[in-house]
């Protein structure tokens, strides 16, 4: 499964500035990878999904895990914390 991080309001990008911003989008990550809390294994984002189920409205509360020792993110997308859905 593939998914892009987008900002309500913001235009998505097209292929072909995905291809030109690629360089960047490493740069990021290796930010995100290298420049987060130290000694942790595991960095857990609580993450509102919001969708349409034919015509209802309707949200869903994950958590997105990312493990460090694998840099990776985790299958376990179970609720962090005090999330609700």
């Amino acid at each position: 499964m593939s998914f892009e991080v987008i900002e309500v309001g913001v235009p998505q990008l097209n292929a072909k500035d995905w291809e030109r911003t690629k360089d960047t989008q490493k740069n990021l990550l290796d930010l995100f990878l290298y420049d987060g809390p130290k000694g942790l294994m595991r960095l857990d984002y609580p993450l509102i999904s919001h969708f349409m189920d034919g015509d209802d409205p309707c949200s869903q509360a994950f958590c997105l895990r990312f493990e460090m020792d694998r840099i990776r993110f985790s299958a376990d997308t179970t609720p962090c914390g005090n999330l609700s859905s």
